[in-house]
């Protein structure tokens, strides 16, 4: 009976210290993949950062400019360009590029279209 015991107590005491080392070893391998992770990202946000200052350092279209389009603002549309299409800044040519009314415009007359139609159904 005694060795029933002391064997139940020995298997408990090696089997615990082979759950509790395979867990240090998992909590060490995920801080490892963290850090690794870690530095490639930051890598590859500095590479983007160093295209879009690349970008952003492209000459602006005389006839942007003209226009009353900002050098920055043509910036900004080529670095939004370059990142959603993927191509490089210099591919892009621009022949004008001008304001229009966009979504503040479209946002303000459906705000009163249904204003409108509420003023309207409740008489």
């Amino acid at each position: 009976m005694h060795e029933m015991v002391s064997e139940g107590i020995n298997t408990t005491i090696i089997g615990m210290g082979v759950v509790f080392s395979v867990l240090i070893i998992l909590s060490f391998t995920t801080w490892l993949l963290n850090a690794l992770v870690a530095k490639f990202e930051s890598k590859g946000k500095q590479k983007r950062e160093q295209k879009a200052e690349a970008s952003e350092t492209a000459a602006a279209p005389k006839e942007a400019v003209v226009s009353g389009i900002s050098g920055a603002t043509v910036a900004a549309i080529t670095a939004a360009l370059v990142i959603a299409t993927g191509r490089p800044a210099g591919s892009f040519r621009y022949t004008s590029i001008r304001r229009s009314g966009g979504w503040r415009e479209s946002g303000l007359q459906e705000l009163v279209r249904t204003q409108q139609r509420y003023t309207e159904g409740g008489k």
